[in-house]
């Protein structure tokens, strides 16, 4: 079990890079874990990848459960969301639980921007060609997708991203063990909306 632990996290932190590195892009993390986890096995693994003694993490969700399971596999600490590195956003959250979550998400500081959050939010499905066009560093011209994140969700995010490199960047995950990232250097339009 170790080695294949070793092993899957070693593979997602590649893909979550490579995936940084070209937003957008829909890649595959197979995961099957041996136990319940509460949260999608996708999501579960990127926690596993990212998560360790020295960054702590907050659960957009009414049941314990899977905060207090990743705290048990991670050791990372569990905080209020305005201190969290990781902010995870579960199946379970609705629209207005995580647009609170992100207005409440820190954006780091000019002297450390890296002190900034990343959210983990899950979805049922991620596709590619969808009604979102993201453009900026790592595409080329523009790229389509489709999630479901409400249009204030992303006004509050242009909000959150404007003064770089002050930011938030974006983990999504669904239940087909894809990832796809969003990082705060990604301009997000949403086709239909006025520019």
């Amino acid at each position: 079990m170790v080695t294949s632990f070793v092993h899957d996290t070693q593979h997602t932190y590649r893909k979550i890079l490579d995936s940084m590195s070209k937003p957008g892009q829909i890649s595959s993390i197979e995961s099957n874990p041996e136990h319940q986890m509460y949260c999608l096995p996708a999501t579960f693994l990127v926690a596993l990848t990212l998560f360790d003694t020295e960054v702590n993490f907050h659960v957009i969700d009414h049941d314990t459960k899977i905060a207090n399971v990743l705290s048990q596999y991670t050791v990372a600490t569990q905080v209020p969301i305005e201190k969290a590195d990781y902010i995870i956003a579960t199946n379970n959250t609705d629209a207005m639980e995580l647009l609170h979550g992100l207005k409440k998400s820190s954006v780091g500081t000019l002297a450390d921007p890296h002190q900034s959050a990343t959210l983990i939010v899950e979805q049922q499905n991620i596709i590619e060609n969808g009604d979102l066009e993201l453009s900026g560093p790592g595409i080329k011209e523009t790229h389509r997708i489709g999630i479901e994140v409400s249009e204030e969700f992303w006004k509050e995010r242009d909000v959150k991203i404007k003064e770089y490199p002050l930011g938030i960047d974006l983990i999504f995950t669904d239940q087909n063990s894809n990832i796809m990232c969003i990082p705060r250097t990604t301009r997000v339009h949403k086709k239909g909306a006025d520019k």
